[in-house]
């Protein structure tokens, strides 16, 4: 675990949120994420906002997912155990498929869901570290074991600008140890995000997205 954490803080941070990013991942054949702009809501009057270069959403055995995305992975196998992962555009020819969005309940703010889609013949396991507005280190977030050929769901009730899945296992491999249990965020956090951006395009938040990072792409 500590050398993925050294790895993952020696690359620079690259997260991103679009309206249309759905539809612009669907157009890409490559691993490669497009530059575009973050802009993500917390509530109704204050958002996140963030250019972001070009990056990849597979890179080793960790996925790199961002709001509003929706692809898949091929995984190869090797003596039953997960070998190595790749990008697929075509969700449903993928392994196992990702949809990461944003919603909102009549209050506002922003809530995340991510639907895990397995359609390998047996249960998946996976960790997960998210990066949130005003964060300044990445928080471990649990995620449920996914059975074979069922969708899992998981919610938060906060903004999450985005999301690396890693340690991905088959039931009946080596157990992954480590600590269970998501991280909480408090309700004074999350008041906080809306206070900082005070209803606009925050700068001053550039330290939430220092220790989330995205393979660059060459």
């Amino acid at each position: 675990m500590k050398t993925f954490l050294a790895a993952l803080l020696i690359l620079l941070p690259q997260i991103a949120y679009s309206q249309n990013l759905s539809d612009r991942t669907a157009r890409n054949d490559l691993n490669v994420r497009e530059p575009f702009m973050l802009k993500l809501p917390i509530d109704r009057e204050s958002y996140y906002e963030k250019p972001i270069p070009a990056s990849s959403f597979v890179e080793g055995k960790a996925v790199y997912i961002l709001p509003e995305e929706h692809f898949g992975v091929s995984v190869r196998l090797y003596k039953r155990r997960i070998r190595s992962l790749s990008y697929e555009r075509n969700v449903k020819g993928a392994d196992v498929e990702f949809k990461f969005s944003r919603w909102e309940k009549g209050d506002g703010k922003t809530r995340m869901l991510l639907v895990i889609k397995n359609r390998l013949n047996r249960t998946l396991q996976l960790r997960a570290l998210m990066a949130v507005p005003m964060g300044r280190q990445l928080y471990q977030t649990s995620i449920i074991p996914v059975q074979p050929g069922i969708e899992s769901f998981e919610d938060w009730p906060h903004p999450i600008v985005g999301l690396v899945l890693h340690d991905l296992k088959l039931k009946g491999s080596r157990r992954h140890i480590g600590r269970k249990g998501r991280l909480p965020i408090s309700a004074d956090q999350v008041a906080a995000m809306s206070k900082a951006v005070g209803g606009r395009g925050a700068e001053t938040m550039n330290d939430s997205i220092n220790q989330l990072c995205l393979p660059s792409v060459n």
